[in-house]
Order: C-alpha cells, then sequence, then structure tokens
C-alpha cells in the first residue's frame, strides 16, 4: 500500500535518516539539518518519479521535524533539564518542483531556519541528488512558515527526548 504519512511509512524512520546536522552557532549561517531517503515504488507517480504530493509532504514533516530537533539540541546544550518546545502550525507551505526525484539514486533534504522570530519561523527545503562529481541536481526548493504558539508549549526531560533522537537518527552527529 501507500507510505504516505509522517508516522512511519516510506516518508519516515527507517527509509529517512539525519544524514548530517550544522548549527549557526557552531560558525553556519543557519542552522541545518540534511536526511538522506529512498525514493521508493510507493513514492512514485505514474511516470515512475517521485510525486510531488510526496515532496510537499516531506518538506512539511521534515522542516518540522529539523527545527524541533534544532531548538531541543540548543536547550540540552543549554543545560535544560526540560526542553521546552512549542507547538508549531503551518501557515504557508510553497513548492517549486524543479526537476524528476529518480528512484535509482539517494535524495537528500536540506532543511533550515532561516529566520526564526517569537511568532512566526520561516523554514526552508532543498531536495536533491548528487550528480557527477558531487555536484548538486535540484529536484525541489520549499518554504514552510510556521506559527510558534504563544505559552503552548510540549514539555519533555531532556535526556529522553535526546535519547528518542539518537535512536531514529542513527548514524547522526546530532
Amino acid at each position: 500500500g501507500m507510505g504516505f504519512g509522517a508516522s512511519g511509512g516510506d516518508l519516515g524512520a527507517p527509509n529517512v535518516q539525519v544524514h548530517s546536522a550544522a548549527l549557526a552557532s557552531e560558525g553556519h549561517d543557519v542552522d541545518v539539518v540534511t536526511f538522506k531517503m529512498s525514493v521508493l515504488p510507493s513514492l512514485l507517480n505514474g511516470l515512475g518519479y517521485m510525486h510531488g504530493g510526496a515532496q510537499a509532504t516531506l518538506i512539511d514533516t521534515l522542516t518540522t521535524v529539523a527545527y524541533m530537533a534544532v531548538e531541543a539540541t540548543k536547550q540540552g546544550r543549554a543545560g535544560a533539564e526540560t526542553l521546552q518546545l512549542p507547538t508549531t502550525t503551518s501557515v504557508t507551505l510553497g513548492v517549486e518542483f524543479l526537476s524528476a526525484g529518480r528512484p535509482d539514486a539517494p535524495l537528500f533534504l536540506e532543511c533550515s531556519t532561516d529566520r526564526g522570530g517569537r511568532r512566526l519561523v520561516f523554514l526552508g527545503a532543498v531536495l536533491y541528488h548528487l550528480g557527477e562529481g558531487g555536484k548538486r541536481v535540484l529536484v525541489a526548493q520549499g518554504r514552510h512558515v510556521k506559527n510558534v504558539a504563544k505559552g503552548g508549549t510540549i514539555k519533555v526531560p531532556t535526556k529522553a527526548f535526546l535519547e528518542g533522537l539518537r535512536s531514529q537518527a542513527g548514524r547522526s552527529k546530532l
């Protein structure tokens, strides 16, 4: 059957893995989490390429996961014993489809927090394959604007959250 959906299926773990993570506080321009996945048969359209709906779902889901992971990491590094993660809701989700997502090559999804405010966060996503010489071949670009709920926080023990993150991430650097 179709593996659509954020929880499991072909758009979640174990197919989607954290590939790398870099924080702005470590000298990078923005906070970035890159995921790596296989374009499995359930994610293909009738032409044999990755369905645009699957790409949009990934951008929606993974920009949010990346944002939460970065927030949790920052709070954890600051010594918080309890993480206070904001509840967020989507305001806009825009996707530009640039080329075919191919089933024969790993797909990378680079998610960034381009601007974070108190009420809105602007999240970006770039989906790409690696071409000859490691050059990026862009598949899609996304912009995800989320409302950050004031006072609507999810409280989680830091240790438990980070252990769960690590077990899901596999070989991640988080």
